[in-house]
């Protein structure tokens, strides 16, 4: 990597790495890239041709979720944080969460996609620097309501418990 690598997520045959920088392996990608596991090259079938830095992956059954602090994902607006289809990268413009400022902190469960970062707004509700998104349509889930006093960094979940870690 060019310049820092912030997120390694390990998916069978491929790994997700996200970061900053501009190209990886040689190959220009901006933000973030998959590799073949078996010899770490670039997947060039996989390019979410992302304008920004991406500091957080997390994946479920057919999707990819990328944060960071980009505008665009395949040349369509999703600023902070996108949905892009796990086989080959493209932008799913049906789910766009509008965030107000970056995401550092992804994290796929069963009730939702869980965000964190430094941003107050998802959709047109409040959101003090944590949000659960509905899978489905990207919407604030307002029935679960998290809260931290600064930017969130990191989390992880262990059963119906969420933790976080940040600057708060």
């Amino acid at each position: 990597a060019v310049d820092w690598v912030y997120a390694i997520v390990p998916d069978g045959d491929h790994v997700y790495v996200a970061g900053v920088f501009t190209r990886l392996n040689s190959a220009d990608r901006i933000g973030v890239a998959r590799l073949r596991a078996d010899d770490g090259s670039i997947d060039e079938t996989w390019n979410p041709n992302v304008d920004g830095n991406v500091y957080a992956v997390a994946f479920d059954e057919n999707h990819v979720y990328l944060g960071g602090s980009f505008y665009t994902v395949g040349g369509e607006a999703l600023p902070y944080i996108a949905r892009v289809d796990r086989t080959n990268g493209a932008a799913d413009t049906n789910w766009a969460p509008g965030i107000n400022g970056a995401v550092y902190a992804l994290h796929v469960a069963s009730t939702g996609v869980y965000a964190g970062g430094w941003f107050d707004v998802i959709g047109a509700d409040s959101a003090s620097h944590l949000g659960r998104l509905n899978k489905e349509n990207g919407a604030m889930d307002t029935n679960w309501l998290g809260a931290a006093h600064d930017s969130v960094y990191d989390m992880a979940v262990d059963g119906d418990k969420l933790y976080v870690a940040g600057y708060f």
